[in-house]
C-alpha cells in the first residue's frame, strides 16, 4: 500500500475520533442538566406566544378592515357613478385610488362613460338627421320651427318636391334616383340667406326655412333656376322640375304640425295645378280634411251599399237605335251628400283603393245583366277602366269569371279605358286589352282628344270605338275651332276602321251637326240623363216606341 494512501486512512481515522469524543462530552453535560432547567425557555415562550398570536390577529383585523372599507367604498362610488352615467351625467374624474385593480375598474368606467357619450351623439345624430342626404329631418324640423315660433318673429316655410320623381327611378334605377336626391341636398345645403335651414321630409320631399315674412317673386324664380340646373348621370343629364308650398307663421299657424300640414297642403295644390309655386290660401284646409274623409269612407261606402250605378244610353246616328249602356259610379255619403265621380274616382286612384271600386262595379253590373236577363231584356253595358285596372293582368280572368258567374254573353260587357290610363304602359295595355278583346269584349278609348296618345300607339291598340271627350261636343256649334277638331277626330277614327262616339250631346243643334260629320254613335242627355236601373227597363219601352227603334 502506498504511503500517501497510508498517511490518508490515519488522518481519517484521528478526525472520525475526535468527533466521537465531542459528541460523548455534549450527552455527559446534558445528562447532568436538570429537567426544569431545560423546560424554563419553554414555559417562558409559552406564554408569550398567545400574547404575540393575539397582537397579530389584531393587527392582521384592523388592516382587513381598513382595506374592505376602502374597497367598499370605492365599489360603491364607482357603484353610483353607473347608474348616474345611465341617467345621462357625466363625471370628469372618480374619487377612488388610481392605483392596482381599483385605478383600473375607475379607469374602464370613464372609458365606458365616453364610448357611451360618443354613441348617444351619433344615434341622435342619427335620428335628427336623413341618413341618405346627410340634411336635417322632420324631427330636427319640427323642433327649430318650435324654437323660431316661441321668438314671436316672423318667419317662412317652402316645402319641396320633385315633379315624377317615381318615373325617374323607374327609367333610370333607384342608384341613380338616389344621386338626384343627394344632388339637390347639396344644392339646398348651400343656399345663401334668408335659408337657414334645409331638411329632408321623406321621399322627395323637402323643406326650406328662411328667416324673412314672405317669399319675393324673383327669388323664388332664381331659386328655382339654381335648383332646377342638369345633375349630370354619366350617362345623360337630368333636369328636375320642382313644385313649391309655401306657407307663413304667424299668418298660416302657430304650430310646427299645422304649418307643416298646410305647407303639404300648398305644396300638393301647385302639383295639381301643375304650378312652379303656391301660397296656401285659407279654405285649403277643408278641402283636404274633406279628401282625407272619403278615402277614409271609401270602404265603408262599399260594404254599407252607399254606392249604385246609373246607366246612360248610347244610340246609333243614323237610326236612332239604343246600342249599349254606360255603367257610371254613384256615391251617396250619409253626411256629406252626393260626391261628384270625378272628385272620388280620383282619390280612389291616388289612395290604391280603385281596385275595391273596379272589382264592386263588375260584380254589380253582371247582376244587373244577369236580373235584366231574366225579363226577357238581353242588354250591353260598359264599364269604365282605371289605369291601375288596365295595369293588373288578372283582369281578363277576373271579367271572364264575372260573365261565367252570371251566364252572360261576351259582347254584353263592353270596357272603357282613358288614354291616360293606356299611355302609363302601352305595352302591357295593349297587351291585357288584346286578352279581353279576344274574348269578345268590345273595347273603346273614352275622353279621345284630353289626353296625350300617339297614333301609332292607337293603330296597334286593340280598340273598336273612339269617344271623343265631351269638352269637344258641348260647344261644338258654337266654337268653329272644336268642330274641326271634331271633324278630324271622326276622320281618324273611320281611317284607322274606328267607330266614334260622341259624348256630352245636350242640343238637337249638335246632334245634326255630328250627323253631318259622320259620326257613328250619340250619347248626352238629349237622348237621356243617366237613369237608375229600376228605371232603364221603362225608359228603353218608351224610348223604343217613340223612335220605333228594332230590338238590340
Amino acid at each position: 500500500m502506498p504511503l500517501r494512501t497510508r498517511l490518508l486512512i490515519v488522518m481519517l481515522t484521528v478526525v472520525v475520533l475526535t468527533q466521537l469524543a465531542t459528541v460523548g462530552i455534549i450527552l455527559s453535560a446534558i445528562d447532568h442538566i436538570s429537567r426544569d432547567t431545560l423546560l424554563a425557555a419553554y414555559r417562558e415562550l409559552q406564554w408569550q406566544l398567545p400574547t404575540i398570536f393575539v397582537v397579530n390577529l389584531a393587527v392582521a383585523t384592523l388592516v382587513a378592515v381598513l382595506s374592505i372599507r376602502t374597497i367598499s367604498r370605492s365599489l360603491g362610488i364607482m357603484a353610483d357613478t353607473v347608474r348616474r352615467i345611465g341617467r345621462g351625467h357625466r363625471f370628469s374624474r372618480l374619487e377612488v385610488p388610481r392605483k392596482g385593480e381599483l385605478g383600473l375598474l375607475a379607469d374602464a368606467l370613464m372609458t365606458m362613460q365616453e364610448d357611451i357619450a360618443r354613441r348617444e351623439a351619433t344615434l341622435l345624430h342619427q335620428s335628427r338627421h336623413d341618413l341618405l342626404t346627410g340634411l336635417s329631418n322632420r324631427t330636427l324640423a319640427q323642433a327649430d320651427i318650435e324654437r323660431d315660433i316661441a321668438t314671436g318673429r316672423p318667419f317662412t316655410l317652402l316645402r319641396l318636391a320633385i315633379d315624377d320623381f317615381r318615373r325617374i327611378n323607374d327609367t333610370f334605377g333607384y342608384a341613380l334616383g338616389d344621386r338626384v336626391l343627394i344632388t339637390l341636398a347639396e344644392r339646398l345645403a348651400k343656399l345663401p340667406s334668408p335659408v337657414v335651414d334645409a331638411y329632408r321630409l321623406g321621399g322627395d320631399e323637402f323643406l326650406l326655412r328662411l328667416d324673412i315674412p314672405a317669399c319675393p317673386e324673383a327669388w323664388l324664380k332664381d331659386l328655382h333656376q339654381r335648383l332646377s340646373q342638369p345633375i349630370d348621370t354619366h350617362d345623360s343629364p337630368i333636369r328636375p322640375a320642382l313644385s313649391l308650398g309655401e306657407v307663413r307663421f304667424p299668418e298660416h299657424g302657430d304650430s310646427p304640425h299645422l304649418l307643416l300640414r298646410r305647407a303639404d297642403i300648398a305644396l300638393a295644390m301647385a302639383r295639381h295645378s301643375h304650378q312652379r309655386h303656391q301660397l296656401y290660401l285659407e279654405g285649403q284646409d277643408e278641402r283636404h280634411l274633406r279628401q282625407l274623409t272619403l278615402i277614409r269612407d271609401l270602404h265603408d261606402a262599399v260594404s254599407q251599399q252607399q254606392l249604385t250605378v246609373v246607366y246612360q244610353p248610347k244610340v246609333r246616328t243614323d237610326s236612332g237605335e239604343v246600342v249599349q249602356f254606360e255603367a257610371l259610379m254613384r256615391w251617396q255619403h250619409p253626411t256629406l251628400g252626393f260626391i261628384p265621380p270625378d272628385e272620388f274616382i280620383t282619390l280612389a286612384e291616388r289612395s290604391g283603393n280603385i281596385h275595391l271600386l273596379s272589382q264592386w262595379m263588375i260584380d254589380a253590373v253582371g247582376k244587373q245583366l244577369q236580373s235584366w236577363g231574366r225579363q226577357g231584356h238581353t242588354l250591353r253595358v260598359a264599364v269604365n277602366l282605371s289605369a291601375a285596372d288596365v295595369m293588373d293582368e288578372s283582369l281578363p280572368d277576373r271579367l271572364l269569371q264575372m260573365q261565367a258567374e252570371y251566364r252572360l254573353t261576351p259582347d254584353q260587357l263592353g270596357l272603357e279605358v282613358t288614354e291616360s290610363a293606356i299611355m302609363k304602359d302601352p305595352a302591357l295595355a295593349t297587351r291585357v286589352l288584346g286578352e279581353l278583346r279576344h274574348a269578345g269584349m268590345t273595347v273603346a278609348v273614352d275622353d279621345f282628344g284630353a289626353g296625350y296618345s300617339s297614333l301609332a300607339q292607337l293603330k296597334r291598340l286593340p280598340v273598336q270605338e273612339l269617344k271623343i271627350d265631351k269638352s269637344f261636343i258641348l260647344r261644338l256649334e258654337d266654337h268653329s275651332d272644336d268642330e274641326v277638331i271634331v271633324r278630324s277626330t271622326i276622320e281618324l277614327g273611320h281611317n284607322l276602321g274606328l267607330k266614334v262616339v260622341a259624348e256630352g250631346v245636350d242640343t238637337p243643334q249638335g246632334r245634326e251637326l255630328l250627323q253631318r260629320l259622320g259620326c257613328d254613335y250619340l250619347q248626352g242627355y238629349l237622348i237621356s240623363r243617366p237613369l237608375p236601373a229600376d228605371q232603364v227597363l221603362d225608359w228603353l219601352d218608351d224610348y223604343r216606341r217613340r223612335h220605333a227603334a228594332p230590338s238590340p
